[in-house]
């Protein structure tokens, strides 16, 4: 029966995109600051609890972080190229000889009743939690952060460890790599009610999944993609290739940081949308500049001053408006007060953004470019950089609600921080 003092591991399953090689399950727990939740618990007690030796010393100010197990599994799986070679076997068999087909033909129909044993890693990670931080369903704010939690902590581990094996292929784990539906496993930890003679502890909890990305199996007869937009995809990679879509870069850079987003890489998502605006005033400068009559050594000196400058200066100058990153209330100063402030942040303190910032600094790029394309277009000398912005952003989904974290990090801002942050990179 839970009570206040009441323990609940919160465990979630997934398979690796790739295998490790254990010979054995491996496991381990790291250790944080003693939560809130395990006031009036001894060491001795969450030794016991977490089933860790009674040798261990467990300082009275930690308590158990993430843990993990690892274990290796077996799946039946497809032989590689084998739909590639079925897909274009027009093309192949021609360039064969009678007994040559024959013999691809009995392969082919053996290997795909049979396919092909592979190992694979599955990681069970679990985080210690109050009765006020247990998920009860899939829809549950609580599931989400805590998955949020263990996978950013198990996704440093491979990081690390692709670091010191030197493995490349030993990465963090993005969601799109995983299955749509992630295991969760909610069990009473403790304390145990004392068990009758001869009976063992009865284990009480439940489990159910919950959804970590969209990309779910399609079925035969789903079309997700049309051949028409695979015409229009072309289209506008030539209409590129001839110069004629300058910002297709700048919007390939926000596209892939609504990927990273939906990932679950704030970090990065911050990187590539502040870095898809620099592009995008730099793409403005050099192809702008020339439809103003401006000289290519103006260009060079725009170009070439400093990112603040270059905004409130040159880009100004070009599209007849005023701007003021630090005071003004255009969707350039709102990105300037989100996103450039938090990849400073990030890049030059260490301090990693929210997937809540994240997701706020992405919209204002967005708005940022929506807004740069409305001006473009009342502008008649450089009227037709609008029709070189044709893309619509489809926003990433909006992060879930955050329980509070043991090692919480204060993301927060004000004016006078944001104006005051890495003065030498702005001016």
């Amino acid at each position: 029966m839970a009570d206040d003092r009441s323990i609940f591991a919160v465990t979630f399953v997934i398979e690796l995109p790739f295998d490790l090689g254990l010979r054995e399950q491996s496991g381990g727990l790291l250790y944080e600051e003693r939560a809130a939740h395990w006031e009036g618990w001894d060491s001795d007690e969450i030794r016991t609890v977490l089933q860790l030796p009674e040798d261990l010393d467990l300082p009275d100010d930690l308590g158990p972080g993430t843990r993990w197990m690892l274990r290796r599994g077996w799946v039946r799986s497809h032989v590689p190229l084998m739909a590639a070679d079925e897909a274009f076997s027009d093309w192949v068999e021609p360039l064969v000889t009678p007994e040559e087909h024959r013999a691809r033909q009995r392969t082919v129909k053996r290997w795909r009743k049979r396919g092909i044993q592979k190992p694979i890693t599955i990681a069970a990670l679990t985080r210690f939690v109050g009765v006020d931080g247990v998920p009860r369903h899939p829809e549950d704010e609580n599931a989400r952060a805590l998955y949020e939690l263990v996978r950013a902590d198990f996704n440093r581990i491979l990081a690390i460890l692709g670091l010191t094996t030197g493995i490349w292929w030993i990465a963090p784990v993005a969601d799109r790599e995983l299955a749509g539906m992630v295991p969760v496993i909610v069990e009473l930890a403790g304390p145990h009610d004392p068990p009758s003679a001869g009976d063992t502890v009865q284990r009480q909890g439940t489990t159910f999944p919950i959804f970590v990305h969209d990309l779910l199996p399609n079925l035969p007869d789903q079309e997700f993609v049309s051949e028409r937009q695979f015409e229009d995809a072309a289209r506008l990679l030539e209409a590129y290739n001839r110069g004629r879509l300058a910002f297709l870069p700048v919007f390939e850079l926000l596209h892939e940081a609504g990927g990273d987003l939906r990932a679950g890489k704030p970090a990065q998502a911050i990187v590539l949308s502040s870095a898809a605006v620099e592009l995008a005033v730099t793409t403005l400068l050099r192809v702008g500049g020339p439809m103003k009559g401006w000289s290519a050594e103006r260009i060079g000196r725009a170009i070439n001053a400093g990112f603040r400058n270059r905004v409130e200066h040159h880009v100004a100058d070009l599209l007849s408006i005023e701007i003021d990153l630090r005071q003004g209330r255009s969707s350039w100063t709102s990105w300037w007060r989100t996103g450039y402030y938090l990849r400073n942040r990030f890049v030059h303190e260490a301090l990693a953004p929210t997937r809540e910032a994240a997701l706020g600094a992405w919209r204002d790029v967005a708005a940022l470019l929506n807004g740069l394309r409305e001006t473009l277009a009342t502008d008649e000398a450089l009227r037709p950089l609008a029709e070189q912005m044709p893309f619509e952003l489809q926003e990433p989904p909006s992060a879930p609600k955050a329980v509070p974290a043991p090692r919480p990090v204060d993301h927060a801002f004000t004016d006078a921080a944001a104006s005051a942050v890495v003065q030498d990179d702005r001016d």
